[in-house]
């Protein structure tokens, strides 16, 4: 694919003219939700500034309270939790407590340093609350729900073997690759082997991995279908249950509207057993 026809597929603002309203309104929502009386803010996970996360519970909570694990998006290099804290509605109205964390940003840091502090972050939530979380994510976000679930937690002393065994994307990138011939790389700067190593879609699977879900919405674009379908090929192949659902009219920014109903179809199928 040309280097022009990449930006077209993977520049999602450029696809939604709307964009910067609906991302207004998630402010707006994440605002209001914030008011909640079961929300513990900025709880430390790591040294930097950015390494803390919210915490949504649900209006009953208990010890055998679940919990789950939000990862924004901003491809890596934009946005904070403050801007997504409704999303834990549909999952506090299933039961779930939510945690949604912040993360350094790129150019300041690299992808590989933030998969690695979003295990620091689910580690944290083992150490903490003796609980292991489901994951998911939104676009950047979804990469790095698919490289947690991906993630050999064996190799991570004090930690279970089975950590995460499930999580779900909303509209993820699992190959790296097609980003390096689009602006998204000015930031990214990543190599051809940087790429590959940080992709899901070329790393093996941990065994420890049960279930994935690659949602995409209906609007998105060609390639962003095609990421979810070849992770699932890919991860179904090596004995992961990985699932496509596409979300009927919803393009890259309004998927997440899912998450705020608790009944919606992606909300439970991330909640069953």
């Amino acid at each position: 694919m040309a280097l022009a026809a990449y930006e077209k597929q993977y520049n999602d603002r450029l696809r939604v003219p709307e964009h910067a309203k609906i991302q207004a309104s998630w402010v707006q929502q994440a605002e209001e939700y914030r008011g909640n009386k079961n929300v513990e803010l900025d709880i430390a996970y790591g040294p930097s500034e950015r390494n803390k996360y919210d915490l949504f519970h649900p209006e009953n909570l208990s010890d055998d309270t679940p919990i789950a694990l939000f990862i924004h998006g901003g491809y890596w290099q934009a946005r904070d939790r403050k801007m997504f804290s409704h999303v834990a509605k549909g999952l506090n109205a299933n039961g779930y407590s939510v945690v949604i964390p912040s993360y350094d940003l790129c150019p300041d840091t690299s992808i590989p340093k933030i998969i690695s502090q979003m295990r620091k972050c689910a580690g944290k939530i083992w150490e903490k609350y003796n609980k292991k979380p489901v994951v998911f994510g939104h676009s950047a976000g979804g990469h790095l729900a698919a490289c947690l679930v991906s993630t050999d937690w064996s190799c991570h002393p004090g930690l279970p073997d089975d950590l995460i065994t499930k999580g779900c994307a909303l509209g993820g990138i699992y190959d790296l690759a097609p980003l390096r011939g689009t602006t998204k790389n000015d930031a990214l700067k990543l190599s051809k082997e940087e790429a590959r190593l940080a992709s899901p879609l070329f790393r093996p699977v941990a065994k420890s991995a049960v279930r994935f879900i690659a949602a995409v919405g209906e609007f998105e674009s060609h390639e962003f279908h095609r990421q979810a379908t070849a992770l699932a090929r890919f991860w179904n192949a090596q004995g992961v249950e990985t699932e496509t659902l596409t979300i009927d009219g919803a393009n890259h920014f309004t998927i997440l509207d899912e998450m705020q109903n608790s009944k919606s179809p992606l909300i439970q199928k991330i909640i069953e057993d």
